[in-house]
């Protein structure tokens, strides 16, 4: 027979029959040689990858850092100012109280009022404290007590300079002549008591006063009444009356990276941008810069003074920052801002 032929070889007693296996399956089979190879290069190189990963890795980082630095430095070389969000909040916000405790007669000012420095923003009741004020004025006019010993002095020269005249001509023993200067060492010593006793009422006077003007509760500063926080007929001691901000000057402040540390004096200006208040950027100038820096943040915060003589920009509002210029070129920087 040729090959690739199939062969049947029939056995008539047992009805044997076999097929001859096919010539193909004696032969290579090309196809899954070349798919072991594949895998198996593929598998190679998988191992070499992961060889070659920290190398990568490595060089990765590396040229990422190199362009990150090559960024920064482009942009301090454009000269660009670098932008800071900022807080505007008022120079003092004070929670007014009462010096003493007692009940609060009447508030004499308003929400949102304009009040000056030492002006008068609440009453407590003080009948009791305005009685002992009239009592020590009154105890502060009596001059009786003086004009009493100053006669007695005056009795008590005249009756010395006598006995020392009949004591010249032996007309009284030396014992008159020195219960005489005894008495007016008396009177002398009364009268300087008198008037010592005066000074003390004047003294308690001035203490009258005083506690009668601690029943009057002031405002500490130059601003606004921002709360009440408490009303007419309550009980105050610890707890505050008012609720007051001043407005001018402004707050600014600014919380930088430690890696800005060093980098500014209190001599620096900035131009401010806040979100309300202004058409133009403002100049703030530095006035306290931290000297330690917060190790849980890794910051520290810096304070600018913002002028605001016609209170037109509202504190407790966003910002931004701009650290343009120091205060020799502060001229320039002003001008700059000015539409």
């Amino acid at each position: 027979m040729h090959d690739g032929m199939c062969v049947w070889h029939g056995n008539g007693a047992s009805g044997d029959t076999r097929h001859s296996e096919p010539p193909y399956n004696k032969t290579p089979d090309i196809w899954t040689d070349i798919w072991l190879s594949r895998e198996k290069a593929s598998e190679d190189s998988a191992q070499q990858r992961l060889r070659d990963w920290p190398l990568l890795m490595k060089n990765g980082l590396l040229i990422w850092v190199m362009a990150g630095t090559s960024l920064l430095a482009a942009a301090s070389a454009s000269g660009d100012p670098e932008s800071f969000d900022c807080l505007v909040e008022p120079m003092v916000v004070a929670q007014v109280g009462s010096p003493v405790q007692g009940v609060i007669q009447r508030l004499l000012v308003d929400r949102s009022a304009m009040v000056t420095a030492g002006e008068p923003i609440a009453q407590l009741e003080s009948g009791i404290e305005q009685a002992s004020l009239d009592q020590a004025r009154m105890r502060a006019r009596m001059q009786s007590e003086i004009e009493a010993r100053e006669a007695d002095l005056v009795l008590a020269t005249h009756n010395m300079t006598r006995m020392d005249n009949l004591f010249a001509q032996k007309m009284v023993p030396a014992q008159q002549r020195d219960e005489a200067r005894a008495k007016l060492h008396v009177a002398e010593a009364a009268l300087k008591q008198a008037r010592e006793n005066y000074r003390l009422v004047q003294q308690e006077l001035k203490r009258a006063e005083e506690l009668l003007e601690q029943r009057t509760i002031r405002s500490p500063v130059d601003g606004v009444v921002v709360e009440h926080r408490a009303f007419p007929g309550e009980f105050v001691y610890e707890n505050p009356v008012m609720t007051i901000a001043q407005l001018d000057p402004l707050r600014i402040e600014v919380v930088l990276p430690a890696r800005y540390f060093g980098r500014f004096t209190e001599d620096d200006v900035a131009v401010i941008h806040p979100e309300i208040g202004a058409q133009t950027p403002l100049i703030a100038e530095v006035d306290v810069i931290d000297r330690m820096l917060d190790n849980r943040s890794g910051t520290f915060g810096i304070r600018l003074t913002l002028p605001n003589p016609d209170l037109a920009i509202p504190g407790g509002q966003k910002c931004r920052l701009e650290f343009a210029a120091t205060a020799q070129n502060r001229a320039e920087v002003v001008a700059s801002a000015d539409p």
